[in-house]
């Protein structure tokens, strides 16, 4: 696996004022949170971060960072990337620096393999569970998880256990979890109603008028 680098500065310019004028500059806020280390505000050229998006598909991948004003590379993960709503670009970024003798816990996502048996049948192939938790060495995670699905058939799964892993990787994720299903494919059928039935039960209940014991009398009334 190729090592990514990430080229960042430290960044005196704080608060929300600041941070728009940084974005408006496409240059991306954030914060690096050490392990029993110090935390450093950063920030990085939207360019650069573009690279490495677009280097790897999981977010969960081991970066070297440069941070260019303490001269010195360390060995990140990223923990979270905040997007903006309508664009969908990155307006913050949280690293967390990990030691490489050291086992983490991330996540990696699962893709799909092969087209499923049952979806040629008219079934659709389900897919609840995107990402897997894992536990290993910074050095062995995986870009991401395939899983071949060509064997399904109509109702069959392929749970969280079924997953055939690199070696050195351990999974977090409950076992019993399904990562991938075939359904059968249910069309909706519209209750037909027979034409006048609602119409004739409807003045009986809605539109009748009971005469009232008065309403009587007084008619015997004027007859009289």
């Amino acid at each position: 696996m190729d090592q990514l680098v990430l080229i960042a500065k430290l960044r005196k310019e704080l608060g929300s004022s600041a941070s728009r004028r940084l974005r408006r500059e496409k240059i991306i806020p954030a914060v690096l949170y050490g392990q029993d280390k110090e935390t450093h505000n950063l920030k990085i050229a939207f360019d650069e971060f573009d690279k490495i998006r677009k280097a790897r598909k999981s977010e969960h991948a081991v970066i070297d960072l440069n941070v260019v004003d303490l001269n010195k590379k360390i060995h990140v993960i990223i923990k979270k990337v905040e997007h903006d709503h309508i664009k969908g670009d990155p307006i913050h970024i949280d690293f967390l620096s990990i030691a490489m003798n050291k086992e983490i816990l991330t996540k990696v996502a699962i893709e799909s393999t092969g087209e499923a048996a049952g979806v040629a049948e008219g079934g659709i192939l389900d897919h609840p569970l995107w990402e897997l938790e894992i536990k290993c060495f910074p050095k062995d995670i995986p870009d991401k998880i395939e899983v071949d699905v060509s064997g399904l058939n109509i109702g069959d799964t392929i749970t969280v256990a079924d997953l055939k892993l690199p070696q050195n990787v351990e999974v977090t994720t409950d076992s019993e979890h399904i990562v991938f299903s075939v359904i059968e494919h249910k069309e909706e059928v519209e209750e037909v109603k027979i034409e006048g039935e609602e119409e004739a039960a409807e003045p009986e209940v809605i539109t009748a008028k009971k005469e009232e014991p008065g309403e009587e009398k007084a008619e015997d009334g004027e007859k009289k």
